[in-house]
């Protein structure tokens, strides 16, 4: 009896008690990435940059905690098949990549999460502007390191080197895009600078040979076609730079192998030509040579050479002062003034060999922008400004002598 009761009351307590069931976690899902969408530039857009163009896009995870990267297709094919770069964590992208000028390109970006799926987006597109840059007629003789200066809206380019030392005058019309030949300069030189003031255009200095500093003064009359002398520099240089300011001719800088305190000058001395004399004015504080300079509201702006320091001279104080530094800074590189900016075109450096790179200063803002690259790369070339254009003209390019004039419109390089 008593082996009955306990055997009861064991399976009323194994029935008393509650099972709790055994709890398991549901498995997670993935999902991937959401489709990237367009910000910039628009789908089917027109007129785009063509240097430094920005791709902007937009996408994310819908899974806390994922991480998302991305693979940008671009190309002249639709659809685009060729990958930019390679994997990028940022929805804007910088084309360091130049593009073609009135081309449509097509791209789309692929977003991948850190599980390995991926979500395409659209191929979208865009066109690229029409080239601001215009070929024109080749110069008469190809060379390097010549002057230029402007009368009547005519560019005269004098001297200059190829496998010679040249003392040829050339002129370019451009309205009728031609060159013509002057009566030659009566001293053969390269690295001389060249000013148009009353009329009159006066070569300065430059070099007969490598080591060569002139002290050379010569004055063109464009009406008679006649060349004259005039007294001569005090310093003798070349590869110097120079600006007309207040009916004075500064000449800044260059190179003189036979001094020495150093080769490299930061002497700056202004030629009167209505009294044919010269006075000495404050030297710049950086001595630099194979560098360019431009007169804005005033006052003389130097860049380029031997340093990225860009430099600002009051004729008012005869002082100096310093102001922002120029990115891609190169020597031998030359510049134009359009719309009180200063438009610095080509220059050597060991970065940017025989460079196409086009900059633009504002002297307001002290501020620095890259406009669309220059079609011929080249260095120790000239630019001047003709109506509204810039022209830029011969220099060498990997020491081939170079002939082509290419005229720029800024205006349309927005």
């Amino acid at each position: 009896m008593k082996k009955l009761v306990l055997l009861f009351l064991l399976f009323a307590f194994a029935c008393s008690k509650t099972t709790t069931p055994t709890s398991s976690t549901p498995a997670t899902t993935n999902n991937p990435p959401c489709k990237p969408t367009i910000i910039f530039p628009l789908n089917n857009s027109e007129g785009q940059a063509v240097s430094f163009p920005i791709l902007t896009w937009k996408s994310s995870d819908p899974d806390v905690g994922d991480t998302v990267c991305y693979n940008v297709f671009i190309d002249v094919y639709n659809p685009p098949t060729i990958q930019y770069g390679g994997t990028f964590y940022d929805t804007t992208l910088m084309i360091s990549d130049l593009f073609a000028y009135t081309t449509t390109y097509y791209w789309k970006v692929v977003a991948k999460d850190n599980h390995g799926l991926t979500t395409s987006g659209d191929v979208w597109s865009f066109t690229t502007r029409a080239s601001p840059w215009i070929e024109k007629a080749n110069i008469i003789t190809n060379r390097g390191w010549l002057a230029s200066a402007l009368y009547d809206n005519k560019i005269y380019s004098i001297g200059g080197e190829s496998s010679d030392y040249y003392n040829v005058v050339e002129c370019f019309d451009i309205s009728s895009n031609t060159w013509s030949t002057r009566s030659s300069m009566p001293t053969a030189r390269s690295g001389l600078i060249a000013e148009a003031v009353n009329n009159r255009i006066y070569a300065i200095g430059g070099a007969s040979d490598p080591n060569g500093y002139l002290k050379i003064v010569e004055e063109y009359n464009p009406t008679t076609d006649t060349w004259s002398s005039k007294t001569s520099m005090p310093t003798g240089r070349q590869r110097a730079a120079s600006v007309v300011l207040n009916g004075l001719i500064y000449v800044l800088g260059g190179l003189n192998m036979g001094m020495s305190s150093g080769w490299v000058l930061s002497i700056v001395e202004a030629y009167d030509p209505v009294s044919n004399t010269w006075t000495s004015k404050a030297s710049m504080p950086i001595a630099r040579s194979q560098f360019t300079a431009q007169v804005v509201n005033g006052k003389i702006y130097v860049m380029g050479g031997e340093s990225p320091i860009v430099c600002e001279y009051n004729p008012t104080t005869d002082s100096w002062a310093y102001k922002s530094d120029m990115p891609f800074y190169r020597e031998n590189l030359t510049s134009a003034k359009y719309d009180n900016k200063i438009y610095v075109v080509g220059g050597y450096s060991s970065t940017y060999p025989y460079s196409k790179l086009l900059q633009v200063y504002d002297p307001t803002t002290d501020t620095w922008s890259l406009k669309s690259y220059m079609l011929t790369d080249r260095w120790g070339c000239n630019a001047i400004t003709v109506l509204n254009n810039i022209y830029v003209i011969g220099g060498v390019n990997t020491w081939n002598w170079l002939g082509p004039t290419d005229q720029y419109n800024p205006s349309i390089d927005i």
